[in-house]
């Protein structure tokens, strides 16, 4: 699940129970189940306590798609990557009103968006990263990363992508859009996200036996591992991490909920929020 404030603006085709001009929203997307073509976006009104179902739909006429991976938001415009439709959905936030897609993804997994014309998109099932025109909504080009990608973040002109079935985050310079440099990681690199300091965290899954997951802090000037965290025990068969909203503490999933302020030394070993079973998405 993903959970995104907006501002909403009033429209007399929007349902009565939408909020008013300028208050918020929660907009929360469902993956669906793969291959039954049943993602969508639901919305909560945070003033009536209601919730519309299938809005996108609504609004649309026609569903999602297939698996809906992760959400981007940029520029009053929300960018909803369907992995197994291999298409991105481009829609004006405050209506969810659809644009032109983006078809013709492998099996896309993340966006991310350097300006409101050039974007890049993860994949897994192949070794590329692909380049987008945001505004043509068209691939322009391909980057061979030499195995699956997963998160990305990007850190002035360079953008960092985790190699999720090898043990690099891989580097590439979005001026000429080659690959320059690879950093050693422990097996698995999954999400990342940046610190109020600017430095970059991982979460790693290890590979589900000998080799155990890891948090990892890189320094992005000079492309080094500068941390390596140890994960409480029994691990989760997706780690995920995420910062809170002034960059200083680092959350991470791991069945339950662990912590560590930026400055810290260890990840907490005790949960901040336990789980009996296991969660499946982490956002803040």
């Amino acid at each position: 699940m993903f959970a995104l404030w907006t501002g909403c603006e009033s429209d007399s085709d929007e349902p009565n129970d939408q909020p008013a001009n300028g208050s918020a929203r929660v907009l929360i997307t469902c993956e669906g189940a793969f291959q039954g073509n049943s993602a969508s976006i639901s919305l909560y009104n945070e003033e009536t306590s209601s919730v519309e179902n299938n809005a996108f739909e609504n609004v649309n006429a026609y569903g999602l798609g297939d698996v809906l991976q992760s959400v981007t938001e940029f520029d009053g415009k929300i960018y909803a990557v369907l992995n197994n439709s291999g298409k991105i959905e481009v829609m004006q936030k405050s209506t969810l009103e659809s644009e032109l897609p983006i078809n013709g993804l492998i099996s896309p997994r993340e966006l991310v968006i350097v300006n409101s014309q050039k974007g890049y998109v993860s994949n897994l099932f192949t070794n590329n990263v692909q380049i987008l025109d945001l505004e043509s909504k068209t691939i322009t080009g391909n980057i061979d990363v030499n195995g699956w990608s997963e998160g990305m973040v990007l850190v002035g002109e360079k953008l960092f992508v985790s190699k999720s079935n090898g043990d690099k985050v891989m580097v590439i310079d979005i001026t000429t859009d080659e690959l320059v440099d690879s950093i050693a990681v422990t097996l698995g690199p999954q999400n990342m996200d940046l610190d109020t300091d600017g430095m970059i965290w991982l979460a790693t899954n290890g590979n589900f036996g000998a080799v155990e997951p890891k948090i990892h802090k890189i320094d992005p000037q000079d492309n080094t591992l500068i941390g390596t965290y140890d994960i409480p025990a029994p691990y989760s068969y997706a780690i995920k991490l995420a910062m809170n909203n002034t960059a200083d503490q680092v959350y991470v999933l791991n069945n339950g909920v662990y912590t560590m302020f930026i400055g810290d030394n260890e990840l907490s070993n005790d949960e901040l929020i336990s789980s009996n079973s296991a969660f499946y998405g982490l956002g803040i």
